[in-house]
């Protein structure tokens, strides 16, 4: 990896030539490195430990939602999307939960005032549309798992930091993963109409697109012969109902801890972008002891280990060519420093 006349941003007048400074920038790290088709990045270098592939199993053949707890950083997102890929299953279609989240956001959405907009309209192409009640209702990450999910091939359904939720979420999403099934009143009140295609969850693809729309029958939707693979990631702000839990399987998601683990994560993370990592450098080996030791007595992310590691085999490249470290470069690795909790020794 060259880092060479990296610095585009130089903090004086405005470039008369910006293309050229862009381009100098180098390919960015695997970890930030983003498809159009939905998040890939970090998912060849992740490697669950035996216990997540246990529960993960486990959850296939008795169809019931998983639970896992750990600190930030452990790999609880990263592992529905490696389940969704390995196994070729729908989604993961991602819930992100904040303290205001219903079980209704996670269903559907009506668009009621964009329905009644186009009806009061005189344009004959906009009462048409009126009509099409499908193109004013759209399903969300729930409801989208749940219409997907077909016989052995469940869709991968994400419920992001459940314990952000209201105390009664989790009780309302045992009802319905008890049921198997829910309902949407605007459709069930429909006469003469079988069968209505609504718009699918916004990060499932082109929701322009008809042949995109979601057939909904009588207007109910259920997992009919199979159940969504949930998983359900928490970083412990809070205690659960004695009933979520006992019908969930549970994990704890263990962070990395040694400096052995430590390396090896972060040889598979560089091993194309930056293969110095493969070697032994004593610089390298020392600023993953101490982000190991401070990781002791305060969490820190692989993700942070991985930022000062590129900034350390940038400092590498440049002293290899016989070039003294610039004010700067030492400046932005003693800030990346600080917040690890240490101080650049170089």
């Amino acid at each position: 990896m060259n880092f060479k006349d990296q610095r585009v941003f130089q903090g004086s007048s405005p470039s008369d030539n910006p293309g050229r400074r862009l381009n100098r920038l180098p390919d960015p790290p695997p970890w930030r490195t983003f498809a159009k088709e939905g998040r890939t990045a970090g998912l060849s270098a992740f490697t669950p430990d035996p216990g997540m592939v246990k529960i993960v199993n486990a959850a296939l053949v008795l169809r019931r939602p998983i639970l896992i707890e750990g600190d930030p950083g452990s790999g609880k997102t990263t592992l529905a999307y490696a389940v969704a890929r390995e196994l070729d299953l729908p989604g993961p279609f991602r819930w992100s939960i904040t303290t205001r989240t219903s079980l209704q956001d996670g269903l559907y959405q009506y668009d009621a005032l964009s329905r009644l907009h186009d009806s009061n309209l005189k344009d004959p192409s906009s009462l048409d549309r009126a009509k099409d009640i499908g193109r004013y209702l759209r399903l969300g990450p729930l409801g989208m798992a749940f219409a997907v999910t077909t016989p052995k091939r469940p869709a991968v359904l994400l419920i992001d930091e459940i314990d952000k939720s209201d105390l009664d979420l989790p009780s309302d999403l045992l009802h319905l993963f008890e049921e198997g099934s829910f309902a949407i009143p605007e459709l069930e009140r429909l006469e003469g109409e079988e069968t209505v295609r609504v718009l699918p969850c916004l990060a499932s693809g082109d929701a322009s697109s008809p042949a995109a729309r979601v057939p909904v029958t009588r207007g109910r939707i259920a997992c009919e012969g199979e159940f969504p693979l949930v998983i359900m990631t928490s970083n412990k702000a809070r205690e659960f109902p004695g009933p979520f839990l006992r019908r969930c399987l549970q994990v704890v998601a263990r962070p990395l801890e040694t400096v052995d683990q430590l390396l090896n994560a972060a040889r598979q993370h560089l091993a194309k972008f930056a293969p110095e990592i493969a070697t032994e450098d004593p610089r390298i080996r020392s600023l993953v002891e101490q982000f190991a030791r401070r990781n002791r007595e305060q969490i820190h992310s692989l993700d942070q280990l991985l930022n000062a590691l590129v900034l350390l085999l940038k400092a590498n490249a440049e002293l290899a060519e016989g070039k003294e470290l610039e004010s700067g470069d030492r400046d932005l690795q003693d800030a990346l420093w600080v917040s690890l909790g240490s101080r650049s020794k170089n």
